[in-house]
């Protein structure tokens, strides 16, 4: 699971951000990086929900999303330590 982990962890700091619009940038990727994105959107939908009528631009919540998933990967790496 580490192993797992870190590799993900290492692969999401890699990400380059997604501009608008998103995802004409999305379908330039590499498929790995495709993928990586694609983790993130089921999280990026729940915190899109959360946030109600507050306007978001997608490239914005993508960012914020990566950055969570960050937090929690590298929190639960710790833990591991």
């Amino acid at each position: 699971a580490r192993e797992f982990l870190e590799g993900y962890r290492d692969g999401l700091t890699k990400l380059p951000s997604l501009e608008a619009p998103c995802t004409l940038r999305l379908r330039r990727l590499y498929p790995e990086e495709q993928d990586l994105w694609t983790t993130l959107l089921p999280t990026a939908a729940a915190l899109r929900k959360d946030m109600g009528d507050v306007p978001v631009r997608p490239e914005e919540l993508m960012d914020s999303t990566r950055r969570w998933a960050l937090e929690i990967v590298s929190s639960e790496l710790n833990k591991r330590d």
